[in-house]
């Protein structure tokens, strides 16, 4: 069953918006791993898969830390094996004029974390490939408005 996400109404969303300041963003994580992939004959037949996941770490009354793991994946699309992985971890911490409620952290962590770890995670990725001796890739921005 699907987790149904709280309904909060856009007035209060962005009420609490704006109070909230970046503080801090740091890696605490990051690792790649390239499982044999050659570029040469695969062509156009890869498929790349992009996942990341914001949970909370600590809540205070006017802070709260947020941990986002992310995951970018080259994948062959005939064995499903993963030709090159890269997964990182950061953590972000915010100040905030009221506390975070988890019906506001729901839409929190899939509009406002991604804005703000997403740019350190792009240039990880375009590093790490660079690293492995394969062409730099630019990621797309990141698009709160589907």
């Amino acid at each position: 069953m699907r987790k149904q996400t709280p309904k909060i109404p856009p007035k209060e969303y962005a009420e609490f918006v704006k109070g909230v300041n970046l503080l801090d963003i740091r890696f605490e994580s990051g690792e790649f791993r390239d499982n044999g992939f050659d570029l040469a004959s695969a062509g156009d037949k890869i498929k790349v898969k992009v996942s990341r996941k914001a949970e909370i770490l600590e809540k205070k009354q006017f802070s709260f830390r947020v941990r986002d793991k992310l995951s970018f994946a080259v994948i062959d699309p005939n064995s499903r094996k993963h030709l090159i992985d890269i997964k990182a971890s950061l953590l972000v911490e915010y100040s905030s004029n009221q506390e975070i409620s988890e019906g506001i952290f729901e839409i929190f962590r899939e509009i406002n974390v991604p804005v703000n770890t997403w740019p350190y995670f792009r240039e990880f990725v375009h590093n790490c490939l660079v690293r492995m001796g394969y062409p730099r890739l630019v990621l797309p921005a990141w698009h709160t408005v589907k």
